[in-house]
């Protein structure tokens, strides 16, 4: 409904009675009054709206039909400029506006604007809950990566080094979320939220009259909160740049905050699109994984002591050694348990599935650990016996790679290259 429509309805409640006509008339006065206000900033025009409308045939009644317009279109107090009044954006009104999304696409670009360093794909449930998060990483420190979060299980796929490794704990399903929240559009607004609320983070509001400029959101970190687990970084601060007319979160421009006090420009998540469904395969890194990969499984079970060998007094080649040594004379007599264990607490079932088909005869030998670059850690080059198909063979595998038990430094396992 137009607004004079609208002011016509309160004449007829109110039981003024007059023509059509007059009802144009008085009305059109008034809006061309207030549109000429609205046209100049200076409070000192703005006693100019009584005298157009005092001049005319009309006073009282258009009068009226002013003091009618006041209430509706919210003219500020007197001595103020007056403007049609709009809701002050809050946080809540993104919150809501990004309900029912479920795929979102966003690029990460260098301060420069122009290199692509990372790219992001969130899926979301129909629970709104995060379903799948993948992230390319692209010359990320001299590698390219690939980092996909699936059902509860991460996957780290470098593609230079051509490793796989798998998590499956609760740290590193965190560590996706946590990605998930600050940079997926559809959360970022929330977890300030939420952070601000525990003292963790404070946010200003910039909101421009201009309606073609975005609305600022900005969270600024205290220092140590902004990563998990790395207490020791500094300030950050997330400025989100919030669309006007649709309430959504259109970039994320992050920031370091300095001990100088001024700030470094990080780079800019954009929003690539919204709503257009992702590839089925997206999430699958299956299809790109290249036979040469070594998988690298991480098992996080609650006792340390059910994961690799305690290195105590070993030196680093001594623990290796030892390791390897350990592994295969477990393998040979059917104790996967101990295998198992190993390998970085696998269960016993799984090591036997896994293992189970080696037909494991004797070590025939191990020879020095050396530093292995892909993956990072050592490898024991060895020759072990086997019977296949009958037939009694030696068999080199390309490993067995040995390093230290994932978040447990003092422990050590084969990784992979069996």
């Amino acid at each position: 409904m137009r607004p004079t429509e609208k002011i016509k309805k309160l004449f007829v409640k109110s039981n003024v009675t007059v023509s059509s006509e007059l009802d144009d008339k008085i009305i059109n006065d008034a809006f061309q009054a207030f549109e000429n206000s609205r046209k100049t900033k200076s409070a000192a025009l703005q006693p100019n709206i009584w005298r157009i409308i005092m001049k005319s045939r009309i006073t009282k009644l258009a009068a009226a039909a002013v003091i009618i317009i006041a209430v509706l279109i919210g003219i500020s107090h007197l001595g103020g400029p007056i403007d049609i009044a709009t809701p002050a954006y809050g946080l809540e009104q993104t919150i809501q506006a990004g309900r029912g999304i479920r795929y979102l696409h966003l690029k990460y670009f260098a301060p420069s604007g122009e290199n692509v360093l990372k790219e992001a794909w969130i899926e979301h449930g129909e629970d709104e809950e995060v379903k799948n998060v993948r992230v390319n990483y692209y010359g990320w420190g001299g590698h390219d990566m690939v980092q996909v979060w699936r059902e509860g299980k991460t996957l780290h796929l470098n593609k230079t080094k051509e490793t796989l490794n798998s998590f499956e704990c609760e740290v590193q399903t965190a560590k996706m979320l946590k990605f998930a929240s600050r940079y997926d559009p559809k959360q970022a607004v929330k977890l300030l939220y939420e952070l601000e609320k525990k003292g963790e983070v404070k946010i200003e509001i910039e909101e421009p009259s201009d309606e073609a400029e975005p609305i600022l959101v900005k969270g600024t970190y205290l220092p140590g909160t902004y990563c998990l687990e790395n207490p020791t970084l500094p300030g950050f601060q997330d400025v989100l740049y919030v669309d006007q007319a649709t309430k959504l979160v259109t970039a994320i421009q992050i920031y370091e905050l300095m001990e100088d006090g001024e700030s470094k420009d990080c780079g800019i998540w954009k929003c690539v699109d919204y709503r257009e469904p992702l590839k089925p395969d997206i999430f699958n890194l299956e299809e790109e994984i290249s036979s040469e990969v070594i998988r690298i499984e991480h098992y996080t079970g609650a006792d340390v002591n059910d994961q690799g060998l305690e290195q105590g007094a070993y030196t680093n080649q001594q623990v290796a050694f030892i390791v390897v040594q350990e592994f295969f004379n477990a393998l040979i007599d059917d104790d996967y348990a101990k295998a198992g264990r190993l390998f970085g607490g696998m269960a016993a079932d799984e090591a036997e599935e896994r293992f189970g088909d080696l037909n494991i005869l004797r070590i025939v030998s191990i020879g020095e650990p050396v530093k292995s670059e892909k993956p990072s850690g050592l490898r024991v080059p060895c020759t072990i016996e086997i019977e296949s198909d009958g037939k009694i063979i030696e068999w080199q595998p390309k490993g067995p790679y040995v390093r230290q038990v994932y978040r447990h430094a003092g422990h050590w396992r084969i990784i992979g290259g069996i």
